[in-house]
């Protein structure tokens, strides 16, 4: 395994862009390499950015995979609010797949994963979830006939989930798909940053240590994540991001 700060490019979920934003310092990551025939070939990596806000310890992960051969390109990005903190932890996810050079579709889901229940906490929904479900409707209404952008219900049933994910099909042409990935993106990474700048862990007990647990946990579940079922056949690395994105011993 490769500790390394992996190459800063492909970033189209805005990794940089909200590190500096955050003030974060990038930390050591991990390379990725291809796995299979013949000698190992850089496909990614693993980006690490730290730092600290008002509530306590931020840390920032993206994830970047790229294989042209199999047509297939992804990004995760997912920024975990501090401990101490009841704030959702922002998630971001964008998959092409298509044959090299040529138009493809690209996946794209967002979210705030939520840190309480929200069946009992309204006032969490509220101030949360309200002004963000706001800017979607906006979005959806600004968005309407766009033949570049269609929104779609994300899949249910998954643990880490919010009411308020947003999934989405972007035609993905040659030097096309940038404005729709921003506009979908934007509105979830707005509100994240916001509830850091309003403090909001003076306003909700921190989720327990297990349910944290658990929570990250559930952000690499293949059944939740396709790419995690494909990572371990794909990269040398996958058990290093597999535990890093899961809050267990990831790069130092």
């Amino acid at each position: 395994m490769t500790r390394a700060r992996p190459e800063a490019r492909g970033d189209r979920l805005g990794a940089a862009a909200l590190a500096g934003r955050l003030v974060l310092g990038e930390a050591a990551g991990v390379a990725l390499t291809s796995r299979g025939r013949g000698a190992p070939a850089p496909i990614g990596g693993l980006r690490r950015f730290v730092g600290g806000d008002a509530g306590g310890a931020v840390e920032l992960l993206a994830l970047r995979l790229e294989l042209p051969a199999l047509g297939l390109y992804a990004e995760r990005l997912y920024a975990f609010a501090p401990p101490a903190s009841a704030r959702p932890h922002l998630t971001l996810g964008l998959t092409r797949s298509g044959a090299p050079g040529s138009p493809g579709i690209a996946a794209l889901v967002a979210d705030l994963a939520p840190r309480v229940d929200l069946a009992v906490n309204p006032a969490y929904v509220a101030q949360v979830y309200a002004p963000l479900e706001r800017a979607l409707a906006e979005l959806e209404a600004t968005r309407a006939g766009d033949e570049a952008l269609a929104l779609i219900a994300p899949r249910r049933g998954q643990a880490a989930a919010s009411p308020f994910a947003l999934a989405a099909r972007i035609v993905d042409g040659a030097g096309a798909g940038q404005g729709p990935v921003a506009a979908c993106v934007e509105p979830f990474v707005d509100r994240w940053c916001a509830l850091a700048e309003a403090r909001f862990v003076d306003l909700f007990a921190p989720a327990p240590a297990q349910r944290e647990r658990r929570l990250r946990a559930a952000l690499v579940e293949p059944r939740a994540d396709p790419l995690f079922a494909e990572l371990p056949r794909l990269c040398e690395e996958a058990e290093a991001v597999v535990a890093a994105v899961a809050g267990g011993d990831g790069p130092a």
